[in-house]
């Protein structure tokens, strides 16, 4: 769809993920793609890339969950079901060396069944607009500015999120709240501790609180 065509989006159908049953808070986040833009901070960091080493495509059957590009011109690609189950497991067998009963690397049954790749058919990949999804936009923006303006983007997010499931917010105003409090927040500093996280996001998600109260007052 058009961007200009979900200025009257609402909850229930923001929430209406094809594919993935995640919770409210994380299909929210996929309808917006700030998923994807927290993903790109998340790589960024995992991984030792630069902005210009990370790409997000379109890819509506949501069976390939990442591709990694090597030199040579080939990739390696992670594929599997839409079963939340499986990273799960995953993310579990990855503690397995203090799991006496799982061998270190070995990965444990997830309940998910196998991706049938000739039942999947085809698998199609689309540019991912930043017109289209601004928030994509904004996580380059953040990498650019520092870890600073990443919580600023996060904290933002979940406040304009949480607004417009209450019925406070319209669907194209969170990334614009997003938007406003990074290029607002003017001081991007070293992060150095737990506490200067927690510091810079609960103001972020206050001055985020007062835009949307601006907005709900006609400001």
């Amino acid at each position: 769809r058009e961007r200009s065509s979900l200025v009257d989006v609402g909850p229930q159908e923001a929430l209406k993920h094809p594919r993935w049953n995640m919770g409210a808070k994380n299909s929210l986040d996929s309808a917006t793609m700030m998923n994807k833009a927290l993903e790109v901070v998340e790589a960024s960091h995992l991984f030792n890339l630069g902005p210009d080493q990370i790409d997000v495509v379109i890819h509506p059957q949501s069976l390939v969950h990442g591709l990694i590009e090597f030199t040579d011109g080939s990739c390696l690609a992670a594929v599997s079901s839409t079963d939340m189950r499986i990273p799960i497991a995953h993310a579990l067998s990855y503690l397995a060396s203090a799991n006496p009963k799982l061998e270190p690397g070995s990965r444990r049954q997830s309940g998910a069944p196998c991706l049938d790749l000739a039942a999947a058919g085809k698998l199609e990949f689309y540019e991912a607009s930043r017109a289209q999804f601004p928030a994509l936009g904004l996580a380059y923006e953040a990498l650019e500015s520092g870890p600073e303006a990443a919580i600023v983007m996060n904290a933002a997010n979940e406040a304009a999120g949480e607004a417009f499931l209450a019925g406070e917010l319209q669907y194209l105003a969170i990334t614009e709240i997003v938007a406003r409090c990074m290029h607002e927040y003017n001081s991007f500093n070293t992060i150095d501790t737990f506490d200067d996280i927690l510091e810079v996001h609960a103001e972020a998600r206050s001055r985020a609180q007062r835009l949307i109260q601006s907005r709900a007052l006609g400001g």
